[in-house]
């Protein structure tokens, strides 16, 4: 039996770190939906033709990009020497599919909130307090 004390200790750190590694992307993307939803922007778009899918897909696009590059660097910095006997596209998925879920975090605390400031502060609130609800179950 090898008593690996590094393993008790990331355990409880790493799910912190991805929570501040993502506050960033959430916060922003939160603020300029909101923003355009401040300023009638998406109305005007709306009227000039534009579909809702395409509007939508054009975020989802955006934030796509954003997520990828954050979990690229994450899995680089991560395999040096914390995860270095872990599979990389595994540790990739994890990051790139947890980052993706909060696109739709996004979207919903976005139908809650029409000034951008407000929304995006609150939003990312959100996000920190619903992190901490398993510790509660």
């Amino acid at each position: 039996y090898v008593d690996d004390s590094f393993s008790l200790v990331i355990s409880g750190m790493l799910p912190f770190f991805v929570l501040v590694m993502f506050i960033l992307p959430v916060y922003r993307t939160l603020q300029r939906i909101l923003s355009e939803k401040e300023s009638r922007a998406r109305e005007s778009m709306k009227m000039m033709g534009l579909s809702d899918s395409s509007y939508w897909l054009s975020w989802f696009t955006y934030y796509f990009f954003v997520v990828t590059v954050i979990a690229i660097l994450c899995t680089i910095l991560l395999s040096i020497n914390v995860v270095k006997y872990s599979s990389k596209g595994l540790v990739f998925l994890f990051f790139w599919v947890y980052g993706m879920s909060l696109f739709g975090f996004v979207v919903f605390i976005s139908a809650f909130f029409s000034t951008a400031r407000i929304g995006a502060i609150a939003g990312t609130l959100i996000y920190f307090a619903t992190s901490f609800l398993d510790s509660l179950v």
